[in-house]
């Protein structure tokens, strides 16, 4: 972040300053953990906490600029010191979005935002790597890609930086158009329109219009790319849906593509393909999942739209890893562990059995937790994943939480032969699951967040690192 002063910022914002006026930042913090020297502090409220309960905390770690909407707070946070700079204003969500909104515009920089229900991160990491090549590039760190995260995305945006990604998550009608308002992109990419949030939506039509409002502001000379193997999202689909209000590249697998995925393999722990838009050419992404392909050639899209070679994207994949916890693959005691915990899906958990599938073992063994945010699908998302699990065959299935059920039945409804157990909590799938393992096991780890999964592959993680460090 370029040094901003507080005046610009209670300009940008219609806010009042307290205390020190001429005070300046060079970064925004909404965790209190995160505070430091330099840097002002927003103390938002959410809906389980509220950020002006913690302002004290940010003073002791060093920040002396705090962005407010609770006016009795302000003389307590005065009396902290002379160097105090408050800022208040009337909400801090709404008032932080018009401050990112005038401190990006101070900027000439290529503006490239991106949504999916599901391979949002994964694409976004693949994308700001190809725009690296050629440009100096930022993106949204980790998974922050709700109304805060889009801000502190365009906070670290500075003098120097010529492109910027934005991921952007949604969960109810007419979010992604709220960014996009704002942030004004000159590329849009959606990955696909799957099931994620139906709870909320209703329909996968429905999540596929509210995924297409992430064109709801570009230009004629602006571009959408998209998954056009993706249902919904087809290019005659696309095309219907909007018109000429701006230039339309597919990718996929089909003719309608104009970058096309073609020989997808497995190389390792990752894939080979070769991608064409005229010509082709060969790429090699040390990511697991046919899926993933897909993922890249988006990026690759992008990059081709901004003057990177497929040469120059090719570079750039070949050294992308995996994001936190998803299909992160470690080997250690003869054991393969593959970590995709974060977040799950219907679509995504049969690209991530598809994954255990092709992953070479002497026994596969499937922990798959409960699926969030399915609303009226809840019942049948998970019985198609006991589907998925009949269809690629893994030695062992279990399934865990209430809903978990639902995979057991499923599986067994196609037909399932192998081994498969239904267990309430993480807790007890890892105690069930560590006496098992043995030398030539993989094991897929994969659920909602909150599930608490992730539990289950840090602790298989932690066990085949001690049995690897005994050798």
């Amino acid at each position: 972040m370029e040094r901003t002063s507080v005046q610009f910022i209670a300009a940008a914002c219609g806010g009042q300053v307290y205390g020190q006026t001429d005070a300046s930042i060079d970064g925004v913090v909404i965790d209190s953990r995160l505070a430091r020297e330099g840097a002002m502090f927003v103390a938002y409220i959410g809906p389980n906490r509220d950020g002006h309960d913690f302002v004290r905390q940010a003073f002791d770690l060093g920040c002396r600029v705090f962005f407010i909407s609770r006016s009795e707070r302000i003389p307590e946070l005065l009396s902290y010191g002379s160097d105090v700079c408050v800022i208040r204003t009337a909400h801090t969500e709404q008032d932080l979005v018009r401050t990112a909104e005038a401190y990006l515009a101070q900027f000439s920089l290529h503006r490239v935002a991106l949504t999916g229900s599901v391979g949002k991160t994964t694409t976004k990491e693949m994308t700001a790597a190809v725009l690296a090549q050629k440009y100096r590039t930022i993106y949204t760190e980790g998974n922050l890609n709700t109304t805060l995260g889009q801000c502190l995305t365009a906070f670290r945006a500075g003098a120097d930086t010529q492109a910027i990604v934005f991921e952007m998550g949604m969960d109810r009608p007419g979010e992604i158009e709220s960014y996009c308002r704002w942030i004004r992109p000159h590329i849009a990419m959606i990955t696909n329109a799957g099931t994620a949030h139906m709870e909320y939506l209703g329909s996968r039509e429905a999540i596929a219009r509210e995924k297409l409002q992430i064109a709801s502001h570009l230009g004629c000379d602006d571009v959408l790319i998209f998954n056009c193997d993706s249902p919904f999202l087809s290019a005659d689909e696309v095309d219907s849906a909007l018109g000429d209000c701006c230039r339309l590249r597919p990718v996929g697998t089909g003719p309608q593509a104009a970058v096309r995925v073609e020989s997808v393999q497995r190389d390792g722990h990752g894939i080979r393909f070769t991608l064409s838009a005229g010509t082709g050419y060969p790429f090699i992404l040390p990511i697991p999942g046919r899926h993933n392909a897909l993922n890249a050639a988006l990026a690759v899209a992008c990059g081709l739209e901004l003057g990177v070679s497929m040469e120059q994207a090719a570079q750039a994949l070949a050294d992308v890893r995996p994001a936190d916890r998803r299909l992160c693959v470690e080997e250690a005691a003869g054991i393969t562990l593959i970590d995709d915990s974060y977040n799950a899906g219907p679509d995504s958990m049969r690209a991530a059995l598809d994954v255990l599938a092709e992953t070479d073992g002497t026994r596969r063994i499937a922990v798959l937790a409960d699926i969030l945010e399915l609303g009226r699908m809840r019942e049948e998302g998970h019985l198609a994943v006991g589907r998925a699990v009949a269809e690629t065959s893994p030695d062992v299935l279990v399934a865990v939480g209430s809903d978990a059920s639902y995979y057991v039945a499923g599986a067994r409804q196609e037909g399932f032969s192998g081994h498969s157990t239904h267990l309430s909590e993480p807790s007890e799938a890892l105690s069930w699951l560590l006496p098992q393992l043995s030398e030539g096991d993989v094991i897929l780890v994969k659920g909602s967040n909150s599930t608490g999964i992730s539990a289950v592959a840090a602790g298989v993680r932690a066990y085949i690192r001690e049995k690897e460090a005994e050798r």
